[in-house]
């Protein structure tokens, strides 16, 4: 009930806010609300984090022996799949780390078109290439050509036909530079 009234006075604070003529910007206000309500989740988080041992240890062992967890979503990378015991799990935050020019980009990008092919829209966050790039990247892969051969009969033809897949895919892609955690 507390976090609730926290959540109910935030929104009366910054509805204000918006409503009252002031040196404020939507975006600096927008900022702000995410923050805010970034911070009373945590906090509530924090304030519910006790953990059902039992529930817990019978929910892990009943998945010992089972090929993947349940409602995972293939990576497309078999290897990664088998680590993740089936794939990824809606809701959760991965991280991909290395050196620069090790293929990041190139790796998510994959992924989140795999994602993306199952279905399921997917949305992709670059700070580092254009939508343009981006698109380019995900014809060729999926016409399975070079972009510089893209001139010649055959290799443009299937760039054609690869672009209509491409075209229907639900990956949205955002190229906005200096995007953060808050967006």
């Amino acid at each position: 009930e507390a976090n609730k009234r926290r959540i109910a006075d935030a929104c009366q604070q910054f509805q204000r806010a918006a409503l009252e003529p002031s040196g404020q910007s939507a975006a600096e206000l927008l900022a702000e609300v995410q923050q805010t309500f970034l911070m009373l989740n945590k906090r509530g988080a924090d304030d519910m984090g006790v953990v059902d041992r039992k529930a817990t240890v019978d929910r892990v062992m009943s998945r010992i022996g089972k090929p993947a967890a349940e409602g995972t979503l293939p990576t497309g990378f078999r290897d990664l799949d088998n680590m993740l015991r089936g794939g990824l799990v809606p809701g959760n935050l991965y991280g991909v780390a290395a050196r620069p020019g090790m293929g990041k980009s190139a790796f998510g990008h994959q992924v989140a078109a795999q994602v993306a092919d199952q279905g399921i829209p997917t949305a992709l966050m670059s700070l580092e290439m254009t939508g343009d790039e981006l698109i380019t990247r995900e014809i060729a892969n999926v016409a399975r050509c070079g972009v510089e051969t893209w001139g010649r009969r055959e290799e443009g033809g299937r760039a054609q036909r690869a672009a209509s897949e491409v075209y229907e895919r639900p990956l949205h892609i955002i190229d906005r530079a200096g995007l953060d955690i808050a967006g």
